[in-house]
């Protein structure tokens, strides 16, 4: 059995994020549009790559659609969850600089947090991005 990425479910999730997050109303260029949007899920997968990370999504707020927290699923000891939450906030700041750059808008307000469960109190359509999106669309083809 081997998997196949469809891509027509990306390409949907991909137009669906870009629509949630009102670039479309942001910004004037779709090249601009799509660079912010990979570099949010870029961000993620960084994240995701970080020793005793298990998860991560980017939500964003309820109000704001330039207001975007990278919550990570870690299930490590104290020590070690406060030098994964350094690490996570200095790559969380560098991609928000980059994104304002890329923008030419300096609203943006990224926030990091570590979590030892992600709870059910985010609804759907505020998760821009997560870590294992694309296994989520992955099928086994005959």
């Amino acid at each position: 059995m081997t998997l196949s990425l469809k891509k027509s479910k990306i390409n949907q999730i991909f137009s669906n994020a870009l629509n949630f997050l009102g670039i479309n109303s942001i910004f004037g260029f779709f090249s601009n549009e799509k660079s912010v949007l990979l570099e949010i899920n870029n961000l993620v997968h960084r994240l995701a790559q970080l020793e005793n990370v298990e998860e991560v999504r980017a939500v964003r707020s309820k109000n704001d659609s330039h207001e975007i927290t990278f919550q990570i699923l870690s299930y490590a000891d104290f020590d070690n969850t406060r030098k994964l939450a350094e690490i996570a906030t200095a790559l969380v700041v560098e991609t928000e600089w980059k994104i304002c750059d890329i923008s030419n808008q300096e609203d943006w307000d990224f926030g990091t947090q570590v979590l030892s469960d992600f709870g059910s109190s985010i609804k759907n359509n505020q998760i821009v991005s997560f870590s294992n999106a694309q296994s989520k669309y992955l099928s086994a083809a005959s």
